[in-house]
């Protein structure tokens, strides 16, 4: 998957280094991925959940955040769109 938008989670990668090795691991997995469909999101990241057809949210761990990422399966592409706070979206 070639990911787009990247700089988005920059605020983030330095705000702990937990939080950074969690960000990059992500990233590394996302770069190897090959997704055809939505069900294949959700096996390798099981955490995951889809918020509208191709719209994912990557809940991060031991934070209340997580990267909204819109998906183009067809192109093999994901688009970094927003880090949002998961305190309000269905106690997840």
């Amino acid at each position: 998957v070639r990911l787009i938008g990247r700089t988005k989670l920059t605020p983030l990668a330095v705000s702990d280094s937990e939080t950074g090795k969690w960000i990059a691991n992500w990233i590394k997995e996302l770069e190897y991925a090959h997704w055809k469909h939505p069900s294949d999101v959700s096996s390798q990241f099981p955490r995951s959940y889809r918020d509208s057809d191709s719209r994912f949210i990557f809940p991060l761990l031991h934070r209340p955040t997580g990267v909204e990422v819109l998906i183009a399966f067809p192109q093999g592409t994901a688009l970094i769109t927003a880090i949002k706070s998961l305190e309000t979206h269905d106690g997840r």
